[in-house]
């Protein structure tokens, strides 16, 4: 077993700690503290049976052992049983000058590579008491694309978000809150991930976040009539265009 020892910065939100480029069966581990761990006694959140890359954040930590507070963290190594393997070793501390925070409908226009670890770019925006309906968007992607959010932390991942939109290819992507939704809405701070899905080149695309202190009205569809029909369709899809008035939002 290779140890090494590694230092949380006092603003580090979220640490991850990941090998990569193996040619075997190996193991990661961590454990906080001088103490190196061990197979048994040791922290281990990591196991594979062949060669993929190992991975560790904060948010498996925190499920298990706590918030990772600045001080020392030991990720340890396993080599396999038929010998020893190449391998590399990295971590990468997600600190608060790394998450972007939204203004109240003020549009972010991002534009460079996603942070490299998990290729997800982080906003950070605070709902107050009063609105009924915040709406989070990403407009206009370069590349591929899902908008994930959480409230709290942990980070948002694909795997723990509360919410996501997952729209292929370059569409746009949208999340409305409510007072219904389930987690429902809450005051306090919300966290955004723009998750680059398919692409290492850098990716532009345009984040937004608004609040609303109604939740509009609804539509009331009372008939329609089908104009063209084709037979070679399989299936076919209702659109509208709708003016709005200022304050008011789209949803469809």
């Amino acid at each position: 077993m290779d140890y090494y020892r590694f230092t949380i910065d006092p603003g580090a939100i979220e640490a991850h700690f990941e090998t990569f480029s193996t040619s075997g069966n190996v193991d990661l581990y961590i454990k906080p503290g001088c103490r190196c761990p061990r197979h048994c006694s040791g922290f281990r959140l990591r196991q594979h049976q062949f060669v993929p890359d190992q991975r560790i954040h904060r948010g498996d930590y925190q499920q298990r052992a706590g918030a990772v507070d600045a001080g020392r963290l030991v990720p340890g190594r396993l080599y396999a049983r038929n010998g020893d393997v190449p391998y590399s070793v990295r971590v990468i501390e997600v600190l608060t000058n790394n998450i972007v925070t939204l203004t109240n409908a003020v549009p972010y226009n991002a534009s460079g590579t996603a942070f490299p670890v998990p290729q997800i770019d982080y906003y950070l925006f605070t709902v107050s008491t009063l609105p009924c309906g915040p709406q989070f968007e990403v407009q206009s992607p370069s590349e591929d694309v899902s908008l994930i959010v959480k409230k709290d932390l942990p980070l948002p991942t694909m795997a723990n978000a509360d919410y996501s939109s997952t729209n292929s290819g370059t569409g746009d992507e949208l999340i409305t809150v409510f007072n219904t939704s389930t987690p429902p809405l809450s005051p306090g701070d919300w966290y955004i991930g723009v998750v680059v899905r398919t692409s290492l080149n850098p990716v532009t695309y345009t984040v937004t976040a608004t609040e609303y202190t109604n939740s509009g009205n609804n539509l009331i569809i009372t008939g329609f009539s089908i104009v063209a029909l084709r037979s070679a369709s399989p299936g076919q899809c209702l659109a509208w265009r709708a003016l709005l008035r200022p304050g008011q939002s789209r949803s469809d």
